[in-house]
């Protein structure tokens, strides 16, 4: 009998298991070649805050919880959701949003979602550079070409219930992303003989900050940022969302 318990509990851990992982690891990065943006994704992604994943080298997160709709009773993340929902834990409209919004650059402002947020604002004042940014509770930002060119060049991600920019490869294939950051910007650096680059520590330091400049620019972007509903369509799962 006792046997007969301990290899139902098993089993059930099991399959918990393998749900658990099989919901949280939902990527975006789906075998979908075009997606119909509405006005309802557009919303969702203009309603959630910006703030900071710290894991990995860090990177924008948007700040809505997704337990509920990861675990809606035993409900997969693959089904019953509505059509907002899938898309937004898929990631696609985020990305859509990253490769398709455009936005002029000039002095915009925002009141600060993370100003009375302990939880949140201390994924912030761990990096100093960023609290310097979010100090106040009204936030003035200029958004210029390069935090337009960096967010439209990067990769969002799905992974934990955290939907934002990818922490660990932001741009492409590389860890190294200030290397990825100033050849999109860019910026020249020296490179050694094996062919690996040799940023100064200045110029390392001014090229961390426009990253961390890119908390506030998709908070202004997403705000702000124009972007038509319809038909999206990409060649694959590492190109370009594209307008049809």
């Amino acid at each position: 009998m006792i046997l007969r318990i301990l290899i139902a509990l098993i089993i059930s851990i099991v399959a918990y298991v393998t749900y658990y992982n099989n919901a949280i690891s939902t990527d975006y990065n789906e075998d979908i070649a075009c997606f119909d943006l509405n006005d309802s994704h557009i919303n969702t992604l203009r309603n959630s805050a910006v703030t900071f994943d710290t894991t990995e080298g860090g990177a924008p997160m948007l700040s809505f919880e997704l337990k509920d709709l990861l675990f809606p009773g035993k409900i997969s993340a693959n089904e019953s959701l509505d059509t907002t929902n899938r898309a937004i834990i898929k990631g696609i409209a985020f990305q859509i949003f990253l490769n398709a919004a455009t936005l002029k650059s000039g002095n915009y402002s925002f009141t600060n979602p993370l100003f009375d947020d302990d939880n949140h604002n201390s994924r912030i004042s761990s990096i100093p550079k960023l609290l310097e940014l979010y100090d106040n509770k009204t936030i003035g930002f200029y958004f210029n070409e390069n935090h337009a060119t960096l967010l439209k060049s990067s990769k969002a991600s799905f992974s934990y219930g955290v939907i934002g920019i990818n922490a660990k490869r932001p741009f492409g294939d590389s860890t190294a992303f200030e290397y990825d950051i100033a050849d999109i910007v860019g910026e020249k650096y020296p490179v050694n003989n094996d062919n690996t680059g040799n940023m100064s520590a200045e110029m390392l330091d001014r090229i961390m900050r426009l990253y961390y400049e890119l908390v506030p620019a998709l908070q202004v972007l997403l705000i702000n940022g124009e972007i038509e509903t319809g038909k999206y369509c990409r060649e694959n799962s590492n190109s370009e969302w594209i307008k049809f």
